[in-house]
């Protein structure tokens, strides 16, 4: 499983008194394509395979990573945070059809 490499800085670190916790955007990027691929490894079977995997238990603790790190990352990485948005939504798709197939 990949883990996520983030910085702490102590609270009096920060101008405001606040502490800080950043995530590299190469992680970030890293957990996006770790759900892309896992999805469309899922998915690459026939239809009875995918039936008989257990696609909720493998995307969905990728989707909770990385949402849990959607706050990490500055603003001024927009494209990264869609491209996020828009892996969590097609992986939640294949989840959606894995259980109308149950």
């Amino acid at each position: 499983m990949l883990t996520l490499s983030v910085v702490q800085r102590a609270a009096n670190d920060s101008a405001f008194g606040s502490s800080k916790v950043r995530l590299k955007i190469g992680d970030f990027r890293n957990l996006i394509d770790s759900l892309n691929y896992s999805r469309s490894w899922l998915t690459g079977g026939t239809a009875e395979e995918f039936r008989k995997q257990d696609i909720p238990g493998s995307l969905l603790p990728k989707i909770a990573q990385l949402q849990s790190a959607l706050n990490l990352v500055p603003a001024k990485f927009d494209n990264d945070l869609r491209r996020a948005a828009t892996a969590m939504e097609h992986a939640v798709a294949v989840i959606d059809h894995w259980r109308a197939c149950q």
